[in-house]
């Protein structure tokens, strides 16, 4: 009995297949398909054109190869996209937090509530990090500082310094008002004392001064942090334009010393004339045309 349940249970299997392979599967017909065109569906069973194209050839004109365009049926890259212009050509991760490419004219790049990171190697050593447009203030750029706090920041300590052919600084009277002359320059360049001194984070031998002692003398040249009592940093650029006042106001005091010092030696010699001592005044007379 059981032998004759399961042959029945075969041939009723064997039946229900060969029924399913006579019912007929709808055809998939193309319309206006295009060569090189990878097809989309346009309708349950009918194809198109998509944006996407993949050249035949495979080869660019600078050797890229397996050729793909998106919105170009010229592709000069691996995958080369043209959005059109005023159009996103590419958008990584999901708003408020997502990366931007636009055309628009040139290449616009966006991030929103996420810097982009640039990383290098393991993926530890930071080479460039941008914050977010929606930032406060937007755009702060670092080159190894995971937390920038200025419009540019450079990672302290470094194992190499950055090196320049130039770096000016804005200084046209164009964009300055109320200019006044920088006076007592002498007597604020001689309250700054220079140091020796080894950096905590490096050990690296250095010398410069320290700037919440330059903030007491010349407060303009320091930075300070966000809570505005922690001297920072201090612009050694600016400095200059003391040195230079300091200098004119030394100059002029040694210029006046000059002066009394030839006064005194005319009298001197003077005097020797009248006291009869004329070979003496004669020698000092020499000595003040050489060294006048």
């Amino acid at each position: 009995m059981k032998r004759i349940v399961m042959l029945g249970l075969i041939l009723f299997a064997f039946s229900v297949s060969a029924a399913w392979a006579q019912v007929p599967t709808p055809a998939i017909h193309g319309i206006g398909g295009t060569k090189n065109f990878v097809p989309v569906f346009t309708g349950p069973v009918t194809v198109g054109n998509s944006q996407i194209f993949q050249s035949e050839g495979g080869v660019g004109e600078n050797g890229w190869k397996n050729l793909i365009g998106i919105g170009t049926t010229d592709p000069q890259a691996t995958l080369h996209v043209n959005a059109g212009a005023g159009l996103n050509a590419f958008i990584l991760g999901e708003w408020p937090k997502e990366f931007l490419i636009r055309d628009t004219g040139g290449i616009d790049m966006h991030t929103f509530g996420t810097p982009l990171v640039i990383n290098c190697c393991d993926g530890e050593n930071i080479l460039m990090l941008i914050q977010p447009d929606n930032s406060a203030p937007p755009g702060k750029v670092s080159i190894g500082e995971a937390d920038p706090q200025n419009i540019l920041t450079v990672k302290q300590g470094a194992s190499t310094a950055p090196i320049a052919d130039a770096w000016t600084t804005y200084s046209s009277k164009r964009w300055k008002t109320n200019i006044q002359p920088l006076d007592g320059a002498l007597n604020k360049v001689q309250r700054l004392q220079g140091v020796y001194f080894d950096w905590k984070g490096t050990g690296k031998h250095d010398l410069g001064l320290v700037a919440e002692e330059v903030a007491q003398v010349v407060p303009e040249v320091v930075a300070f942090e966000p809570n505005g009592t922690d001297a920072k940093s201090v612009d050694y650029g600016r400095l200059t334009a003391l040195l230079v006042e300091a200098v004119k106001e030394q100059q002029g005091e040694i210029k006046e010393l000059k002066s009394r010092v030839q006064e005194l030696s005319r009298q001197v010699i003077a005097n020797a004339h009248q006291s009869g001592f004329a070979g003496d005044a004669a020698q000092l007379a020499a000595k003040l045309q050489t060294n006048p």
